[in-house]
């Protein structure tokens, strides 16, 4: 490879990384990046594990194929005259065994046997057979009962995982979101800082040039420069917070660890109109507001995996019967191929059944049960009114909130009007020396603290917005993505 195509590889190497550092970010990009992290990748471990808990589950309920071999020699002594001591022996069995999930397993056993005797009076008796063997519960799983709920618990326990999942996602895009519009907001303040340290320098360069020209005295020129030093301070304390802001969205977003953040211009108006249409809907729907959210379906399935639990637990202590049963067909020879022929020529069948009970003995599975269904109950008790309460927290909250907030901002926004054309007057007046520099410096400080204001309790509907969103993840809005 020569120095040129070197060249052209390192600038194509080069061109993603800088096409990525001069990009500019906006909330979608923001939104995609919350999916890709690994703070969301490492909230899909709970439903992965209910999944990984169903499927081996189902396990449980899969084929297997058991195969065995053995052989055995000895030289014991038989254990009185004339009884035969068997050595070698070889044993061989291959067979298919399943569970079914109504309460009921099968096997199918082929088996070899081939043995001969230490005084060789027998020699090489070989015994083929094919063993079905069945077993059905009788009573604490009759039917299956016990499988169907621990199945449907484990389902209704993956669905309850998968849907907390996409709820915490959820959040933490809205937490992350509010950290964006932060950064917007604080653009917006900045550009308000920047225009208000302009115009505070611009005066004093007025007031210089009059102070030289003796029209100003020197109390002016120095409230002046205290009022740019102010405006700076103002400005500084807002690039902190930016620097602030940047810090925490690259410490949830590792994605933007060492880029530049270039946020993309916003229609302020626009995000506004949907502000308004978002809550709007909210009022709106007043009337059933679980029909917005996904905390109704999480509740719906807790009661549904409570009570399958409980049916299971009721059953912790029971009794265990089953009904055992083999039939089998066997044949019998001096070799392997024989004994297999012999199993259609001379049949020799054999047939067993027979009742297996199992009961606990002593008090200890009955206090487990009572603990297990204490603890399951508390549980369900207080999962369902923990999300129950902050449904209707925040439900009751954001009406009062909506209305305090807009109530505010209009209040903001009037207040900013009134005071840009008293900062007009005073500054005609200023100018033809009817007032003290003191009262300008008051009026336009005022007014630079009411824009800033305003900005800060835009941020605040937005936040509130976003905070009921969390909760009532279905509420129609443009907003709510």
């Amino acid at each position: 490879m020569n120095i040129q195509q070197l060249a052209i590889s390192a600038v194509l190497c080069l061109l993603p990384s800088r096409a990525l550092a001069d990009s500019q970010l906006t909330e979608a990009d923001i939104i995609k990046l919350v999916k890709e992290s690994p703070a969301v990748q490492g909230m899909k471990l709970g439903a992965q594990q209910a999944q990984l808990n169903s499927n081996q589950y189902s396990e449980k309920f899969g084929s297997q194929a058991l195969t065995s071999v053995q052989h055995t020699d000895s030289n014991e002594l038989p254990n009185f005259p004339g009884a035969p001591v068997f050595a070698p022996t070889s044993t061989y069995s291959v067979g298919v065994h399943k569970n079914f999930k109504g309460g009921v397993s099968a096997s199918l056993t082929a088996f070899a046997d081939q043995r001969s005797s230490t005084d060789g009076s027998i020699a090489n008796l070989t015994k083929s057979s094919f063993d079905a063997s069945l077993s059905i519960d009788l009573w604490k799983n009759f039917l299956g009962r016990q499988d169907d709920k621990q199945w449907q618990s484990l389902e209704l326990q993956r669905k309850k995982q998968e849907i907390e999942s996409e709820i915490n996602v959820s959040a933490v895009s809205y937490d992350v979101r509010k950290t964006y519009w932060a950064l917007i907001a604080n653009r917006e303040s900045q550009k308000l800082a920047k225009g208000l340290l302009g115009n505070a320098k611009r005066q004093l360069k007025e007031t210089e040039r009059r102070y030289k020209a003796s029209v100003a005295n020197v109390s002016d020129v120095s409230r002046l420069k205290a009022q740019v030093a102010s405006r700076s301070n103002v400005l500084n304390s807002l690039k902190y917070q930016q620097t602030a802001l940047e810090q925490h969205l690259r410490s949830v977003l590792p994605q933007l660890a060492g880029k530049p953040l270039n946020l993309a211009p916003v229609n302020l108006d626009s995000v506004i109109l949907d502000v308004m249409q978002c809550t709007g809907n909210i009022q709106a729907s007043s009337i059933n507001p679980l029909n917005n959210t996904r905390y109704a379906e999480l509740i719906d399935i807790l009661d549904q995996k409570y009570e399958q639990d409980r049916a299971l637990t009721s059953k912790y202590s029971d009794v265990d019967l089953k009904l055992l049963s083999t039939y089998k067909i066997s044949g019998r020879s001096d070799n392997y191929s024989d004994s297999m022929q012999n199993i259609n020529d001379e049949t020799m069948t054999g047939f067993s059944m027979g009742l297996q009970l199992t009961v606990p003995l002593g008090g200890t599975k009955s206090a487990s049960k009572k603990s297990l269904e204490r603890l399951q109950r508390s549980s369900y008790d207080f999962e369902k009114r923990d999300l129950l309460a902050r449904l209707k927290a925040q439900r009751v909250a954001i009406s009062p909130q909506i209305e305090l907030l807009y109530a505010t901002v209009e209040g903001q926004k009037q207040n900013t009007k009134l005071l840009e054309k008293s900062a007009r007057n005073i500054e005609k007046q200023y100018k033809q020396a009817r007032i003290s520099i003191i009262e300008l410096i008051r009026e336009q400080d005022a007014l630079q603290d009411s824009q800033l204001k305003e900005i800060d309790a835009y941020l605040l509907v937005v936040n509130s917005l976003f905070d009921y969103l969390k909760l009532f993840q279905k509420t129609p809005c443009n907003l709510n993505v």
